[in-house]
C-alpha cells in the first residue's frame, strides 16, 4: 500500500487484517479516489507468497469540524463494514444516514 501513497499519508494497522491511512489535506472525493486506486491494484496484483490477487473493503471519511480522531475513525469504520456487507471489495463512506 505504501507504494500508492504520497510521503506524507501515514499508514498503520489497526487491528489484526484493518490498516488505516490518514491522508492530510486532502478532501472526501480525493480520498475516495485514493481508496479506489488501492483496491484495484489489490484486485490485480498477488501480494507474494499469495499466488491470486487479493480483495480489499475500504471505509472512507473525511475529519468533520470540531470532530475528534476518534469520531472520525468510527465513520470509517462503519464504512468498511458497509463495504463489507455490500459484497467485499469495495469503497464506502458512512453518512448518518446510512
Amino acid at each position: 500500500m505504501r507504494d500508492h501513497l504520497r510521503a506524507i499519508d501515514v499508514l498503520t494497522r489497526h487491528g489484526g487484517e484493518e490498516f488505516v491511512v490518514v491522508m492530510p489535506n486532502t478532501g472526501l472525493a480525493e480520498g475516495i479516489l485514493a481508496a479506489e486506486r488501492i483496491r484495484a491494484v489489490f484486485a490485480r496484483e498477488p501480494i507474494p507468497p499469495m499466488t491470486e490477487p487479493a480483495s480489499a473493503s475500504f471505509g472512507v471519511a473525511e475529519l468533520q469540524r470540531d470532530e475528534d480522531g476518534a469520531a472520525l475513525l468510527e465513520r470509517a469504520d462503519r464504512g468498511l463494514y458497509m463495504a463489507k456487507q455490500g459484497g467485499r471489495n469495495r469503497v464506502e463512506v458512512y453518512s448518518a444516514g446510512s
